[in-house]
This record gives structure tokens, sequence and C-alpha cells, in this order.
């Protein structure tokens, strides 16, 4: 009788200690994360297989792995994005930002890599993130070839980190003057000519100039202000080709390069536009190279 009433104590006892510890596991489940990788071929919409290392994306028969959400949703980003600056100005159903809470990343990835914009999208090394409309299926790669191979690159672990968008930009392209003829630049040498000229535009793209009778950091532009705008702006980061030491300002704020006083030209009615290198003749107004000399004092 003792034998059966230990055994019967025995057999409950060990019941018990299995469903608490089961009840346990339950309210302790394992944590989920918050993006996750993938390890496979990525195949774009064109049909075609990609491999890609860093920012280069590039046909290949090879896995790459990559981030995706906690639904296996591929995420990109955008290379004409900047340090936690969305360039993108298309459809949002096309590139949806990726908004999330991140509170944890998977092997290779570090959490203090991620970030947030301050609208909510989730940054990466400072890329804003984003899906792709087009991707139906978990797993899915299709934006990597949209519209070419290298502008939606996926998010790998091997990627730079983005670079802080400069305050002003230097475009190539063939100046063309209100004239609707054709210049290039060397220095302060303006001539019709077919070429590119790489000169100097503000952070959207609107072209600046020098006038030629000004001094250093004196500006002697007596017309009306529409006409010559003058171009203010706090410069810290420079394009490549470009000097930060060069740059400075006059007493009352308007930007010098090599001491000369920046401008807009108020007929530049579109971006990139240059029509001020043959205002009122060329050689007058130059647009703003990195090999402009110095500007005479005053």
């Amino acid at each position: 009788m003792k034998i059966t009433n230990w055994f019967y104590y025995l057999l409950v006892l060990t019941l018990s200690t299995t469903l608490i510890s089961c009840q346990n596991n339950d309210d302790n489940p394992a944590p989920n994360l918050s993006v996750n990788t993938k390890t496979a071929q990525l195949v774009g919409a064109d049909g075609k297989s990609y491999v890609q290392s860093g920012l280069t994306v590039s046909e290949g028969s090879s896995s790459t792995t990559f981030l995706v959400d906690d639904k296996e949703m591929t995420l990109y980003i955008f290379i004409k994005d900047f340090s936690g600056i969305s360039k993108y100005t298309g459809a949002a159903a096309t590139w949806p930002k990726f908004t999330s809470t991140i509170t944890s990343v998977p092997d290779g990835f570090s959490l203090t890599d991620f970030s947030t914009t301050a609208d909510g999208q989730v940054t990466y090394k400072g890329w804003p993130l984003y899906y792709y409309g087009g991707d139906a299926n978990p797993g899915d790669t299709k934006g990597i070839s949209v519209p070419s191979p290298g502008v939606w690159p996926v998010v790998t672990s091997d990627l730079p980190v983005a670079s802080i968008e400069p305050d002003v930009k230097a475009s190539t392209a063939q100046l063309v003057g209100a004239d609707g003829k054709n210049y290039t630049q060397t220095g302060l040498t303006v001539s019709e000519g077919t070429g590119t000229t790489t000169f100097l535009t503000d952070k959207e793209g609107r072209t600046l100039y020098i006038f030629i009778n000004d001094k250093n950091g004196v500006s002697n532009y007596t017309g009306a202000a529409a006409t010559w705008p003058k171009f203010s702006a706090t410069i810290s980061n420079v394009p490549d080709g470009f000097a930060s030491s060069d740059f400075g300002t006059t007493t009352d704020g308007q930007v010098t390069y090599k001491g000369w006083p920046l401008y807009y030209y108020g007929g530049d009615t579109n971006l990139g536009d240059t029509k001020g290198v043959s205002v009122p003749n060329p050689g007058i107004w130059p647009a703003v190279t990195s090999d402009l000399t110095a500007a005479p004092s005053a």
C-alpha cells in the first residue's frame, strides 16, 4: 500500500513540474528579431540573376546575404540618398518607407548602426530603408534591377556609411548661355565650344556664378538684386575637387569661394541652367569652377 502511495505521489509531482516548466516556456518565448537576414540569389524584375558587394550590383550567379523585415520582405536603400536624408520623390507606393522599432538585429549587423529619420523611417549606417512595391512575395528581390542595377541596392552588412549631403554640389555638364550657344570654361575664361565643364551649384542644383568686377570678399555688383541674387548659406560639407578652406562669407553673409562672392542668375528658371555665362557677354559672370584664380585684393 505504501509503495502504491509513493508511486502516485511521484507521478503527480513529475506531471506538475512538467506542466509548470511548459507554462514558463510559454511565458518567455524566444525573442523575435526586428529585422533578419536572408541568404539567396538576387533576382531582379528583369528576371536576371545578380550579386552585390557593398554598393556594387552586377550580374552573376551566387547568393548574397541581405536584410529583410520580420515577414521576410526585402529591404533596400536608394543610391541618391544621404545620411538620414531621403531624396526619393517618386510614388510612395512604389518605394514605401520602412518604419519600425529596431530592438534586435541578426548576426553580422550592429544595433548601433540602426537609427530613424525625423519622420520615423529606419536607417542603416545612415541610409534610409525602403520596400519595393513590386516585391509581391517574401524573399523577392525584384527592386535590385529597377530602373537599373545599383540604383536600389539591397541592405548588406558591408554597405559603406552614407555620405553627408554637401552644402554645395559639383555638376558636370555642357554650359549653355542665354543666347543658346554652347560654352566651355577654364579658370576665368569662358569661350564658345562643345564640351563639359564641372561647376558649382547649391544643394538643389541651381548654378552659382562670380562677377568678374568683384574683389576679395567685396561685391561690386550694383544692379537689380533679382537679376543676380546673392548666395547665402552655411558651408560645412563640399564636393570632391573643392576645399572647404576656400569658402568664406562677406560681412553681410554672402558666400565666397577663393574670395569671390557667389551669386545666382535670375534668368536660370530650371535646375542646371547656366544661362548666366553669356550675360551680358561671356566671361562677365563665369560659373564657379575649382580652377578659378583667387579674387584680387580690394
